[in-house]
């Protein structure tokens, strides 16, 4: 996959397969004053900070505002001047990595390394794409992986800048080797990770997982991808999709010139065939093809409209997805919008009737098929009573991957590996145990279930709507 719009964070649980509310946070004792009175009211307190330490930080602090203001000063440069802008950026990330480490343990350096891997993960593709220097868009990917090996959680994996230098290596070194050992080093080091159990983490963990598999097996074995895609990944392409042709044309001045013809309106004849050439020499990276999948029409033949997806997306997993999401979003209320009321431009939910069928042409011409993934909600989960239903005759029967359809990836990702490892008579006597179910909360969007089991014990399951269906988000 390609590197990933911090914006697909906020939005992509929201996107298809996760349109659902999130319960509101425990207000259990919130608003509450402190506790006045007794004879601790006026002991000092005994985790207060040291004067040393407190100048420490002060001083820390007001060092780095000083680089941000002069950074802010030079991003200025970044649309009119990539090359200055590059070199100020360079200068503010050498300066700003040895002020983190003159502080060592103390934890706002380390909360300011998380900003500086995001200045490096942001400066590669525009050295790459704008100033043509991949050697050195590869020292920055390396860079923000190093300042991420210390960082909790997901952010120590450091999946964009893998991602990046993978695709540098690639594409512009032509080095398969190396880049095959990014991708495993990828695979291996998401396996080990500790799986969040965040929706929208997990959606975007599923979908990454799901791209390295696919570009492995192509790099490793040569054998292109077949199949739809999961729907975690159609969910995130959609999302990429709609949003790749603003996003990923900003350190890319081919792709912003492009951007800035074909977002007002659709172009005459003898724009497109100009555009077709400028899009066709374009130098080959997965991050093309949901940049510029909106514009492809204007290649004109299914056969051309190929040739460029196979130059930019060798496996065919990208490609897939980018048709499988396509076609999901004509489904969507808004893709039968007026014209009026659509964007202008050349965009994807308002091609006409030539373009969609010249595009449906290259579908079949890329991959042999049309790629339908069944998105007609599942009837087993229309309610929470089903939902539950569907579940334990799921956890009954062993057929995990059917449990797995009544929860959403974060549940999953929660329970997969305790479920994984039982018995089947262990799954069995667990789906048994079950006694009672009965509402005890509902709210839009949610609803909560008291659950008795046979030993007496009680417990509560939380389900969401997702989409058009009910899935359990907790218990």
């Amino acid at each position: 996959m390609i590197s990933i719009p911090c914006t697909v964070r906020l939005v992509v649980a929201s996107m298809l397969l996760a349109a659902w509310p999130l319960p509101a946070a425990s207000q259990a004792g919130a608003g509450k004053a402190p506790a006045r009175g007794g004879p601790d009211t006026l002991r000092p307190a005994q985790n207060a900070t040291p004067p040393t330490d407190l100048r420490r930080r002060q001083a820390f602090v007001d060092a780095r505002l000083q680089l941000e203001r002069e950074f802010e000063a030079t991003s200025r440069m970044r649309d009119g001047d990539p090359a200055r802008y590059a070199t100020a950026a360079r200068s503010y990330l050498d300066r700003a990595i040895r002020l983190a480490d003159a502080y060592p343990g103390l934890p706002e350096a380390g909360f300011y390394r998380r900003d500086l891997v995001k200045v490096a993960e942001g400066l590669a593709p525009s050295v790459r794409f704008a100033l043509h220097d991949p050697g050195r868009a590869a020292r920055l990917y390396r860079q923000a992986i190093e300042l991420s090996r210390d960082l909790p959680g997901q952010e120590g994996l450091a999946l964009t800048a893998r991602v990046g230098l993978a695709d540098t290596l690639r594409f512009d070194f032509r080095d398969t080797d190396a880049a095959l050992a990014q991708y495993r080093e990828m695979q291996a080091r998401m396996a080990a990770a500790k799986r969040s159990h965040g929706e929208t983490e997990a959606i975007l963990d599923r979908a990454a997982a799901a791209y390295l598999r696919a570009e492995i097996a192509y790099l490793a074995q040569g054998r292109r991808h077949s199949g739809t895609p999961e729907g975690e990944v159609l969910a995130i392409v959609a999302v990429l999709l709609q949003q790749g042709a603003e996003s990923l044309s900003r350190d890319d001045p081919a792709l912003r010139a492009m951007r800035m013809t074909l977002s007002s309106r659709d172009p005459d004849d003898a724009e497109r065939e100009s555009l077709a050439r400028q899009i066709e020499s374009l130098s080959p990276s997965q991050t093309r093809l949901p940049a510029v999948f909106d514009y492809l029409p204007v290649l004109r033949t299914p056969e051309r409209i190929a040739a460029f997806m196979r130059r930019h997306d060798p496996s065919g997993f990208l490609s897939s997805a980018a048709f499988g999401a396509w076609h999901r979003l004509q489904q969507e209320p808004s893709a039968g919008a007026p014209p009026a009321q659509r964007s202008a431009g050349l965009q994807m939910l308002a091609w006409s009737a030539r373009d969609r069928e010249v595009m449906l042409g290259a579908e079949r011409a890329l991959l042999g098929q049309r790629i339908d993934a069944d998105f007609t909600p599942d009837p087993r989960l229309s309610s929470p009573e089903s939902t539950w239903k569907a579940f334990l005759a799921a956890l009954s029967a062993g057929r995990l991957g059917d449990v797995w359809k009544c929860a959403t990836p974060g549940m999953r990702n929660k329970f997969e590996p305790s479920f994984s490892a039982m018995s089947a008579t262990q799954l069995r006597t667990m789906a048994n145990s079950v006694v009672e179910f009965r509402r005890s909360l509902e709210l839009e969007g949610i609803v909560e279930a008291s659950v008795v089991m046979s030993n007496g014990r009680a417990s509560t399951v939380q389900f969401v709507k997702y989409g058009k269906e009910w899935r359990i988000s907790e218990m």
